[in-house]
């Protein structure tokens, strides 16, 4: 899927690089948040946050951190929210490392 954002200089075409996080936005609502208002509580934009729920980035391990917090996501269900197509993105200030998990049934 391709979406056109309007730019000051022109049409710039993003891609969805990820999977988009449905538990994650099913958690928020769960929690009586929006995105205004979990972008107030944890300091990420709203554009930024709409962009990583919806696969077009990612969020970095503090962002994680502050959005378990916010929402009050126990530590045992943390992988349940952001976990990306059974890859775990793990994200730090210089690089991304994608981590394959293989489930057998």
């Amino acid at each position: 899927m391709v979406i056109t954002k309007r730019n000051k200089g022109g049409d710039e075409k993003m891609k969805r690089k990820y999977e988009v996080l449905n538990t994650l936005k099913g958690k928020i609502r769960e929690e009586n948040e929006n995105y205004r208002s979990l972008s107030k509580k944890t300091g990420i934009s709203v554009n930024a946050l709409n962009n990583k729920l919806n696969g077009y980035s990612v969020f970095d391990m503090r962002e994680v951190s502050i959005i378990v917090d916010k929402l009050n996501i126990k530590p045992n269900e943390i992988i349940k929210y952001f976990i990306y197509s059974f890859k775990i993105i793990l994200v730090s200030c210089f690089f991304v490392i994608p981590i394959e998990i293989k489930i057998e049934k």
